[in-house]
């Protein structure tokens, strides 16, 4: 073992059992604690069901919360004494998302290592590396129509949420467009965060599938400055040239996922979900 599997398996333990100190320490973050001698879950001081996995889960994240948590070291954490496969990871982790609603968006997949539970403080002020050519001059500046509350509705008043894509590659964009709207959404793409911007809509997008490295303006130049401008606007990352240093600083900063290219249709249909999990009933069943 190495890294954070070492971590997570030393502070859980190998039978399972948590050291003593972490018994006696309750874990807290937004409106949540975590009491893990009691095994109970409280929201606003109220006790919240929660599903033994998925409560081994969540005190496995949070004593390594910050950093990566890999895979193989939360299998061993959480099923000490059974096989299983990344199925029933994926599985417990939805069902953890679920169980903390709108506060599941601290939980990020990092593509092909596990998961971070993202530390408030680190994300409000992380700075993301600068990505793409820009420069000083090549600053955008956010316009007004972005500065409003995400409006689930398309601005021709359809019931589906509208979806932005920018991507710099026009097959990409294509088959992007063409997979979000077999989901049953509105989506728009556009070749640069310029163009975005230039589009002038009468309201945002409910979210914001964006290449993180972008010929012109970076898409996580375009995240600081949306951080700056403190305008919420639930971002995506796609790319083909990531690292994981790249995929952590972004999730940090708030982005919903971090997606590698060639994207798996369903992952990201499930982080657009995600994304816009009060608009979830507007995708057609067999999504």
């Amino acid at each position: 073992m190495h890294g954070s599997e070492s971590q997570i398996s030393t502070a859980i333990g190998r039978t399972g059992e948590a050291p003593e100190s972490f018994l006696e320490r309750p874990l807290r973050f937004r409106r949540f604690c975590v009491l893990p001698r009691s095994r109970v879950l409280l929201c606003d001081g109220r006790p919240v069901p929660i599903g033994s996995r998925a409560f081994d889960l969540l005190t496995a994240l949070l004593r390594v919360r910050g950093t990566i948590a890999e895979k193989n070291g939360i299998l061993k954490c959480v099923w000490p004494s059974t096989i299983v496969d990344d199925s029933n990871l994926r599985f417990q982790m939805t069902a953890l998302r679920k169980v903390l609603g709108s506060d599941g968006d601290m939980i990020k997949t990092i593509p092909g290592r596990g998961y971070l539970f993202a530390d408030d403080d680190v994300t409000e002020n992380a700075a993301p590396p600068p990505m793409g050519k820009t420069s000083e001059h090549d600053t955008v500046q956010v316009p007004g129509w972005l500065r409003l509350v995400p409006n689930p509705e398309v601005p021709s008043g359809t019931a589906a949420p509208y979806v932005a894509v920018v991507d710099d590659e026009p097959e990409i964009r294509e088959a992007l467009v063409g997979l979000i709207e077999s989901a049953g959404l509105c989506v728009e793409a556009f070749p640069s965060v310029r163009a975005f911007l230039d589009s002038d809509r009468p309201s945002p997008p409910s979210c914001l599938v964006l290449d993180a490295w972008l010929p012109e303006h970076g898409g996580l130049d375009f995240q600081a400055e949306l951080a700056k401008a403190k305008v919420r606007l639930p971002l995506i990352f796609i790319s083909g040239h990531a690292d994981v240093a790249m995929s952590v600083r972004a999730m940090k900063a708030g982005a919903i996922e971090f997606l590698t290219k060639p994207v798996r249709h369903e992952e990201l249909l499930n982080a657009i979900k995600f994304a816009m999990a009060g608009d979830i009933a507007a995708f057609r069943p067999d999504s």
